[in-house]
């Protein structure tokens, strides 16, 4: 599988924007400490394990290194796991709308979601 360099990663993230969830308006997509951290982190490993704190933008830079990876990487089965279908739904959006961005249409093609709720505590399905 490949995988971006930082500095490709960087220069993509350039060109995105992000919702900014206080004013409501797009703003370029800059990474933060704590984003950047986790994204080089990623990369340098190829493994991650997030122990994450709320609003440190763990779940869109995450989102952003799912992108990269499907554009490298055609046809790669990818999942997004969170809380509740709505945050998923979310960053499924943010994502999409990401790849019209850079390529002027929909790339991805997504099967409806199927969910499954999961014990946290031993990771089988409920």
């Amino acid at each position: 599988m490949k995988w971006p360099s930082e500095k490709r990663a960087l220069k993509l993230a350039a060109q995105l924007s992000v919702l900014n969830q206080k004013s409501g308006a797009m703003e370029p997509f800059h990474l933060n400490r704590a984003q950047r951290r986790v994204l080089f982190a990623a990369l340098g490993t190829r493994r991650l394990v997030v122990g994450k704190g709320r609003q440190v933008g763990c779940s869109t830079v995450l989102a952003f290194l799912m992108l990269l990876l499907c554009i490298m990487n055609p046809g790669l089965p990818c999942c997004i796991v969170a809380d509740d279908q709505a945050k998923a739904d979310g960053l499924l959006r943010l994502i999409k709308a990401w790849a019209r961005d850079l390529f002027g249409g929909d790339i991805f093609a997504v099967q409806d979601a199927s969910i499954f709720p999961v014990d946290p505590a031993t990771g089988q399905t409920i």
